[in-house]
């Protein structure tokens, strides 16, 4: 399995489960996630590391629906957990903050379109 990120600084790297073993050797606070398998999970429910087939299905995004413009990812930290949101980067309008990245996908493409597709 191959495993990619959106948040730096390890965007768009594509990582082996060996190198993920190693940025949890080399960079995790073992207090909070005193294993791998504990780190691993939450990583992926959180969205901060997505499998490589997840991360191409959550780079399709559809114009805005109110310019057509281009949406981006963008994310916060918040307390323990970082939150996502799509923004058109025409009109700034955006999804507002979500811990799940794919409830933030699907309410990006999937609202009731007013322009384009």
């Amino acid at each position: 399995m191959r495993y990619v990120s959106y948040e730096e600084p390890f965007k768009n790297k594509i990582f082996t489960e060996k190198q993920m073993r190693e940025v949890y050797r080399d960079m995790v606070n073992k207090k909070e996630y005193p294993d791998f398998d504990c780190w691993i999970s939450d990583m992926l429910k959180s969205g901060v590391f997505e499998t490589e087939g997840e991360w191409e299905k959550l780079k399709e995004l559809k114009p805005c629906k109110w310019c057509g413009g281009k949406g981006k990812w963008i994310s916060m930290p918040h307390d323990k957990d970082i939150l996502v949101a799509i923004e058109c980067m025409d009109c700034h309008i955006g999804t507002g903050f979500r811990k799940n990245k794919k409830e933030v996908l699907q309410l990006w493409n999937n609202k009731r379109r007013k322009v384009g597709k």
